[in-house]
């Protein structure tokens, strides 16, 4: 296949918030991919964008089986949710993941947040990112209902400083 034919994925990983299109290159145009993310308890709707914010559940707080797929990234919660869950249980929410990255003095591969909690199990700023694009990947299959493939689409991630 032509790399001309190849579909291109984008994934915009943003501090704050991040995003999914998809071009088909058939000449129509790039499309913004609605993400499906809990957006409160228990209830899954599809937005534009992503918050970039990881939220850590406590045993039996949300059935992640609402999500439209499963896997390892739905051991966590990413999206409007987690963020307001931020303001309730800052000790079982990660923001920023991707500032952790680029810290001059933080091994990017230590389970060192969310940050200050006292929780038993947690995660490194690498980690944390790599579930962050599972999830786009994910939300991209349940969206145009294809696999990323390497032979037949490019992916393009922009990450922003």
């Amino acid at each position: 296949m032509s790399s001309v034919n190849k579909k291109t994925i984008g994934i915009d990983l943003g501090t704050s918030n991040s995003s999914l299109s998809y071009d088909i290159n058939d000449g129509n145009g790039r499309q913004v991919l609605s993400i499906p993310q809990f957006t409160q308890k228990d209830l899954v709707a599809e937005q534009k964008t992503l918050p970039s914010v990881l939220y850590i559940p406590q045993p039996g707080e949300v059935d992640k089986n609402n999500l439209p797929w499963q896997s390892e990234a739905t051991s966590y919660i990413f999206g409007e949710w987690a963020r307001s869950r931020s303001l309730e249980t800052p000790m079982r929410t990660v923001l920023s993941a991707k500032s952790w990255l680029c810290h001059p003095f933080v091994d990017k591969k230590e389970k060192i947040l969310p940050w200050q909690s006292d929780l038993p199990e947690k995660v490194s700023p690498f980690d944390v990112s790599v579930f962050l694009i599972r999830y786009l990947r994910e939300a991209f299959s349940f969206a145009t209902k294809e696999t990323i493939d390497q032979t037949n689409s490019q992916t393009v991630v922009t990450v922003h400083a």
